[in-house]
Order: structure tokens, then C-alpha cells, then sequence
């Protein structure tokens, strides 16, 4: 009668997302190589190998012989029927009734040998592997581009006005869905979340929302309007003109702003308003959150030159493109009012200020010396 001894192993790399296998027969090396993936558990990779070896016993061996099979994963195999996993227990299932099936033919004989004497797939792995191909670069997915950003905007809309799209029509609403909104609507006398739609008001998310609304008769109400558009477009939206009802904030603003100087003459009501009156189209202030002053900029000519003075930005809104958005729409009026060149003064202290001017492309002169006179005594 025939005797084979045959060895199986296998080892994970997780690190290199790689597990190598070897199976040895009557001395022979029958298979080892390195497979590129990720084994979840040594269990499932000493599993696969003893696999590899039950398959080359029922490929190459004559039935009748007698195989013993050493293995230092070989008590794992009283596991083979408590495994939880449904990948892990696919996997075992198959082992098993290979197994069973092979006993019938082969009198096979399982041996466990100490995992220190069987080293053969760990050595492998480390003398065999190749580095795994970089896959091609993965297509990008589409959505959103980047320099384009959706904004919600909260504005009273009539219910009526809403357009619900025909598939949004068939929709039947989930009743304990429905129950729990309607449930909120008659405690608190509003819907969960605000009823979203897009500029053209087509409802895009809020259904079950606008069928409680139109139950109740609700015909006016707040809705957040989607708008894809360009940081850039969205913030020119937000900034305007200034007037002199602005005086308050602004004032405010200046007042929480280091580096700004004021003073009691021009900087008062009667000289802002002054100033305005003379440059209607060239002084802006940035609004916020309920329509709060979060940045001014205070800008004029002389025919000229154009100056630029008070530029002041909120700190907490500051690096948001606020400033920029201020200088783009003083330096676009300029440009209509036929300016060719705009200056302005910064305190030397003023480091955040003269980062951000050098950045926008104002130039310090070296060549010129600045200079004063008080002609009122009130300043």
C-alpha cells in the first residue's frame, strides 16, 4: 500500500494585502505561490490551503493509499462545524465535505505539527512576494464641482407655487412616517425640517411636509431654496452698497476691528454720510445671517486716484473670502468710474492687514514718504 506525507501551510501579510500558500507532497513542492487579497483571518487562509491539498489528493494520488497530512493549523478543524461567518462557513462546508468524501477512498490521517516547525508559507511569503500592480487611476466620480458649491437660502414661498413633479405624485407616503410628522406638526405647529425646492420651485425633498401643509390649509410658508452656484457669484449676491441706515454696524464693526483707526470728525455719522453722498457707488458692506454687517470696505476717488480706507471683516468670518469679495466689487467700481490706479494706508503693525493687501497685489513704495496736516481742530 502506498504512504504519502504530505505538509500544508499559509501565512497573511494584511500589511501588503497579500497571503502566500504552499503545499508539499512526498518532499515535492506541489504548489506555492503569493496571492494578491485580503484574507479576513488566518482561519479562512489555513483553510484555503488545506483546499489546495485535498484537491491535489483527489487529482494526483491513487485511491486506496495511505496520506497523512501535517499541518500546524490542523486543530482548527474541530471548528469546522461552529464557525459563524457565512463566508467563512461556505468555505469550511466545502473543505469538509471534500474531506469526508476523500476518507472513503483514502485512508487519511490528520497530524498537527508545531507552528514553528512548519514555516514554510511564512518563509515564502517573504522571499517570493512581488510588489502588486498599481491599479489604473480610478475614474472621478461626477457631482459637485469643486469651484461650484450649493447654497440654501430660506425665502416665503406660497404653497401653491410649489410644483411637485409627476413621479413625486405617485409616491405614497410611509404610514408611520406620515403618523410621526403629523404627530410633530400638532405639537410644535411647524414641519420637522423646512420644505426644500429649487430656484424654479420644484420640490425636491419635503413631500410628506407639503401633504400635511395642504391638509391643513397652510397656504404661505418658509422654504429652503438649492441654488448651485460659484463661491465667487454667491458672494458678489451678498455684497452691496453701503447707506447711511448701515452707520450702526459698520461703526461697530470698526470698533471690534484692530488696526482700524477712527477718529472723532470723519469717522462720526455727519462725516460717513458725507463720504457716502460724495462716493454713492463705491462704498460696499458683506451680509451675513439675517442680513447682519459681517465686513465694509469704505472706497472713493478724486477724479483721479481712487482710496481705499476702513476695510474690516468680522474675526469670525474671517479666511472665508470676505475680504476679497469687498476689494473685487471696490476695484470693479473704480473701473467704471474710469480709475486707472487706487492706494490706500496701513498701519506698519498691522501684520494680518498688510498680508492680506500684499496678497490681493497692492505694492508697498519705498520710494515715497507719507504725510499729514490737521486742518480742524477737531480731530
Amino acid at each position: 500500500m502506498n504512504r504519502h506525507e504530505c505538509y500544508f501551510d499559509a501565512s497573511r501579510r494584511p500589511e501588503m494585502s497579500c497571503c502566500a500558500y504552499c503545499v508539499i507532497v512526498d518532499g515535492q513542492v506541489e504548489h506555492s505561490f503569493v496571492h494578491h487579497e485580503r484574507i479576513q483571518s488566518a482561519y479562512m487562509a489555513e483553510m484555503r490551503a488545506l483546499g489546495l491539498l485535498l484537491k491535489h489528493i483527489q487529482e494526483q494520488i491513487t485511491p486506496g493509499s495511505t496520506v497523512v497530512v501535517y499541518g500546524d493549523a490542523l486543530g482548527l478543524i474541530n471548528k469546522m462545524n461552529t464557525t459563524t461567518t457565512s463566508r467563512n462557513r461556505s468555505k469550511t462546508n466545502k473543505t469538509r465535505k471534500l474531506l469526508n468524501s476523500l476518507r472513503k477512498k483514502y485512508d487519511i490521517t490528520l497530524e498537527h505539527i508545531p507552528r514553528r516547525e512548519n514555516i514554510i508559507a511564512h518563509s515564502l511569503s517573504r522571499t517570493v512576494y512581488t510588489p502588486k500592480p498599481k491599479r489604473p487611476p480610478m475614474r472621478k466620480r461626477k457631482g459637485i464641482p469643486a469651484e461650484r458649491i450649493l447654497y440654501k437660502e430660506c425665502k416665503p414661498m406660497l404653497l401653491n407655487d410649489i410644483v411637485i413633479s409627476k413621479s413625486m405624485k405617485k409616491t405614497v407616503p410611509h404610514p408611520e412616517k406620515y403618523s410621526q410628522k403629523l404627530r410633530y406638526f400638532k405639537t410644535h405647529g411647524q414641519t420637522q425640517r423646512p420644505i426644500q425646492v429649487n430656484p424654479n420651485g420644484l420640490l425636491l425633498d419635503g413631500y410628506i411636509s407639503y401633504l400635511i401643509l395642504q391638509e391643513h390649509g397652510i397656504t404661505e410658508i418658509n422654504v429652503e431654496v438649492l441654488t448651485l452656484k460659484s463661491r465667487r457669484e454667491y458672494m458678489k449676491e451678498r455684497t452691496r452698497l453701503m447707506t447711511i441706515d448701515d452707520y450702526a454696524g459698520v461703526y461697530q464693526l470698526w470698533l471690534d476691528t484692530t488696526g482700524v483707526g477712527l477718529n472723532n470728525l470723519d469717522d462720526s455719522m455727519e462725516g460717513i454720510e458725507r463720504y457716502i453722498n460724495r462716493n454713492p457707488t463705491t462704498c460696499f458692506v458683506y451680509e451675513g445671517a439675517n442680513a447682519e454687517i459681517i465686513g465694509t470696505i469704505l472706497c472713493g476717488h478724486d477724479g483721479r486716484r481712487g482710496y481705499i480706507h476702513h476695510t474690516a471683516v468680522k474675526a469670525s468670518e474671517r479666511g472665508k473670502g470676505v475680504g476679497t469679495a469687498l476689494v473685487d466689487a471696490a476695484v470693479e467700481a473704480l473701473q467704471k468710474e474710469g480709475i486707472a490706479k487706487a492706494a490706500l494706508v496701513v498701519f506698519a503693525n498691522n501684520e494680518l492687514g498688510n498680508t492680506f493687501w500684499e496678497n490681493y497685489g497692492f505694492t508697498v513704495r519705498e520710494d515715497l514718504t507719507y504725510r499729514n496736516m490737521i486742518l480742524s481742530a477737531g480731530l
